[in-house]
């Protein structure tokens, strides 16, 4: 075993480097799923369930502003990563300078915009709570756009380490601000008797974009001091460049939203922030396997954007025969942990939050079925032909909120997640004949883009 390791940490070729990094990712997701899982039911005590279900549903709401970067840093991480695969390290700072000052502009209109319309929104009617959390509400969306604002921006960095096959580097920033934000939430309970809203804030949202700041400094200090973003190797012309493909990755991240990040407000309005608490505690269980799902998936996409520079079919070829047969493990590992959700359940959050059978059963299969979708969906990315998510995403952004609100009305949650599950689906089985067409050569059409 350990002679087997050592000869992983020996090898220097792309698939060694993906084994590393892989295997680095893996240790430290495993710290990162135990801190996440410790901070929920301290979050949980520390202010309330009803409190704790706003602040989910208003987060997600303002998690938008994040995914305002998806079709320039998405782009980014393929060109930045060709790039220095082609040892083109004057043209990966262009792209690299690039990406930052237009991030911190889109940043600027956000912050311009959201602070002269968000005081005219009645937050309490939209997430359907009492009209006493009106002024706290605006508070809290304030805050909230002012940090995932900051993080839009910093979490470049984070791409830079990904695309250049650094993404246990990357895991490792997160985990400290994970780590920070555990301390204080600790820290905090035992000194307050009761948290509110604008702390958690603070807390749960600006500790991670602080954390971002200094690990960019530091980089840039260091490591990636040849990359480093300054004006003078500002080339606009190289924006259209990174958005080539980026502007696909855009539109589909902005019909996503659409389909996805509406699922707190569709359940807090028609069932209540209780519920809310209550989907997202099996949410996150679940989550965790697909936290370490993207481990294996973020190096690959990186390694399948280097193969494809290098028309390295073969290595392409081969690794599919092995995502196909992990793809059918990954539904015996969720269904092990459906196995065993009650009793931890019991274990982790105790008698504070109570999850409803039938919900922990649609978020289980709804997790299976999203697990095996971004599988395809990862190799696709890395290759940059993306026009058929594009158009899927597209069709069903349009009919997402209205079924989605029928059937959460209707059938509840199990009701509401139907819809990506059916998304996610019809994604998996095009993408599988995509890669398929792809890299036998026989792509052409829409196959091809």
């Amino acid at each position: 075993m350990l002679f087997h390791l050592a000869n992983i940490f020996q090898d220097k070729s792309r698939s060694g480097r993906l084994k590393i990094d892989i295997i680095g990712s893996v240790a430290l997701k495993g710290i990162s799923v135990v801190l996440s899982l410790l901070i929920v039911p301290l979050t949980i005590d520390y202010v309330n369930p009803t409190q704790y279900g706003i602040w989910l549903t208003l987060s997600s709401l303002v998690s938008w502003i994040v995914f305002f970067d998806a079709g320039l840093t998405l782009g980014f991480r393929n060109k930045f990563g060709e790039a220095i695969a082609k040892d083109k390290h004057l043209l990966a700072r262009v792209y690299v300078s690039n990406t930052y000052y237009v991030l911190g502009l889109i940043c600027t209109i956000i912050l311009i915009t959201v602070f002269i319309g968000g005081g005219y929104v009645n937050w309490a009617s939209m997430l359907g709570v009492e009209s006493s959390y009106q002024n706290e509400l605006s508070k809290v969306f304030s805050l909230l756009v002012i940090f995932f604002s900051f993080q839009l921006v910093f979490q470049t960095m984070s791409t830079i380490l990904v695309a250049d096959q650094k993404v246990m580097w990357s895991s490792l920033i997160n985990v400290i601000g994970q780590m920070l934000t555990l301390i204080v939430i600790f820290i905090l309970s035992r000194m307050k008797q009761h948290g509110d809203l604008i702390d958690l804030v603070w807390i749960v949202s600006g500790m991670p974009v602080i954390v971002l700041f200094l690990a960019s400094l530091l980089l840039f200090t260091k490591r990636y001091r040849a990359y480093r973003p300054t004006f003078r190797y500002f080339r606009f012309r190289y924006v259209k460049d990174v958005l080539g493909t980026g502007y696909k990755f855009f539109i589909i991240t902005t019909a996503m939203l659409f389909i996805f990040q509406l699922m707190n407000v569709i359940i807090s309005k028609s069932l209540g922030p209780e519920a809310v608490t209550e989907y997202n505690i099996a949410y996150k269980y679940y989550n965790v396997f697909f936290m370490f799902l993207t481990l294996v998936l973020n190096p690959i996409w990186t390694a399948f954007t280097n193969a494809f520079s290098n028309k390295d079919y073969n290595w392409m070829r081969s690794t599919l025969r092995r995502i196909d047969r992990f793809a059918w493990g990954i539904m015996g590992g969720l269904g092990i942990m459906f196995v065993i959700s009650k009793l931890f359940y019991k274990i982790w959050i105790g008698d504070s939050v109570s999850v409803p059978v039938g919900v922990n059963i649609s978020v289980a299969i709804y997790m299976m079925i999203m697990s095996v979708a971004n599988v395809y969906m990862y190799l696709v990315n890395g290759i940059g032909k993306v026009s058929l998510q594009l158009y899927v995403y597209l069709v069903f952004a349009i009919i997402a909120y209205p079924s989605m609100n029928y059937l959460c009305g209707k059938y509840g949650i199990s009701g509401l997640l139907i819809v990506p599950s059916i998304v996610y689906v019809i994604q998996a089985c095009l993408l599988k004949i995509q890669v398929n067409r792809i890299i036998r050569g026989k792509a052409s059409g829409i196959w091809n883009h």
